[in-house]
């Protein structure tokens, strides 16, 4: 399965700095986008865009650019959307446009149901996950991944014991060597159970920015959109050069079909 589906060129170095910068901490986070606790702050700041799944798309051609810019403006019914808890993907590779109108669009999509519940709706919800992808894609873009940003002591934030996923963390061997033996919710001891034990925090560092492609609850959704395309693209554009470029999914779904194992 995905786990990371974008690290910011800096992230790696922002994290061990973090780390370094706070010795007393027992764990540091990079600040993850698809997360509950942190979508819910990201869009609480404005870093959530408003989008909304096509229900109908005769125009549809496998995602080649990453670009928000280059996409038409939402025009669906918004009849459809009414219980926006309840999105259904409407067909395999479907793609996300942008709402027209006001900042007030953000309130009739699933974003607007963000909260820091580790295990309910935002944890469960693939259409708050593939519109956080969206979000962070149209912010790289316009070169506004500041809005993913907040200022506390060191660029961090304390969780306050609040469980945090553990996709991307800094935390020294020795201290989960001396916490062991870890229990099966290794998450709930390692971010909740052993800095209340220690009386040690547990911080997200800010500026260490990533974004987690699906929690297994999410994946049968998100998979079915065309985001996992859009990082390829944002990929083959920043990273990947030469025989590195990686191939969008329906062309290997469509060698897959025509027997071409190699595609």
């Amino acid at each position: 399965m995905v786990s990371q589906s974008f690290i910011a060129k800096d992230a790696i170095p922002k994290l061990v700095e973090s780390r370094l910068n706070n010795p007393h901490a027992f764990a540091v986070s990079a600040n993850v986008v698809n997360s509950p606790l942190t979508d819910y702050i990201h869009n609480s700041q404005g870093a959530h865009k408003p989008y909304l799944p096509v229900a109908a798309d005769s125009q549809r051609i496998p995602s080649t650019s990453w670009r928000a810019s280059e996409l038409p403006l939402w025009s669906g019914n918004e009849t459809d959307y009414v219980d926006i808890a309840d999105i259904q993907p409407p067909y395999r590779g479907h793609r996300w446009l942008p709402l027209p109108g006001p900042g007030t669009e953000i309130l009739k999509t699933p974003s607007h149901l963000s909260s820091t519940d580790q295990w309910g709706y935002p944890w469960k919800s693939w259409s708050i996950a593939t519109q956080a992808h969206y979000s962070l894609l149209e912010n790289l873009e316009n070169g506004e991944t500041w809005r993913y940003n907040w200022h506390g002591t060191n660029g961090t934030w304390d969780t306050q014991f609040i469980r945090y996923k553990l996709n991307f963390i800094a935390i020294w061997g020795r201290d989960i060597a001396g916490a062991s033996p870890i229990g099966w919710d290794d998450e709930q001891e390692i971010a909740v159970e052993l800095p209340k034990q220690f009386n040690r925090p547990f911080l997200i560092a800010s500026d260490a920015l990533v974004a987690h492609y699906s929690f297994h609850a999410q994946t049968d959704g998100v998979i079915q959109t065309d985001v996992l395309d859009k990082w390829r693209a944002y990929a083959n554009e920043k990273v990947c050069h030469g025989a590195n470029q990686k191939i969008p999914m329906d062309l290997v779904c469509a060698g897959f079909r025509q027997g071409g194992e190699n595609v």
